[in-house]
C-alpha cells in the first residue's frame, strides 16, 4: 500500500506542549585549593601544582592580552598556587611586566 499524502497524520500537538529548555545551572563547588609540599628541610613549602606561563608570551602563538594573564595569575594565586614558572625564553620583557 502507498501512502498518499492525504493519509499522513500530522501531529503538532507535542511541539505545542513542549515547554522550552531551562537553563542549566552549574552545581555549586567547593572552593579547590592547591595542597602544598615541603621544600627543603627548612620548612618551606611550595604548591605542589605550578602555573606554566610558557603561553602568556611569545611560545604557543601570538602574546595573549596582558589583563587576562595577569587575571590567570590572581587566580591561581587565590587558590594556592606558590610556583610560577618563568623562564627568560619564554619572552623575558613580558613575563617581567606580568
Amino acid at each position: 500500500m502507498q501512502c498518499q499524502k492525504s493519509d499522513t497524520i500530522k501531529d503538532d500537538s507535542l511541539e505545542n506542549r513542549r515547554s522550552p529548555p531551562k537553563p542549566v545551572t552549574p552545581a555549586p563547588t567547593p572552593e579547590l585549593i592547591v595542597p602544598t609540599v615541603p621544600l627543603g628541610s627548612q620548612g618551606l613549602e611550595l604548591s605542589a601544582q605550578g602555573l606554566v606561563c610558557m603561553g602568556m608570551s611569545t611560545s604557543y602563538g601570538p602574546p595573549k592580552a596582558d589583563e587576562e594573564m595577569i587575571e590567570l595569575i590572581h587566580k591561581a594565586v587565590e587558590h594556592g598556587v606558590t610556583l610560577l614558572d618563568t623562564s627568560d625564553v619564554m619572552g623575558l620583557t613580558q613575563m617581567r611586566s606580568l
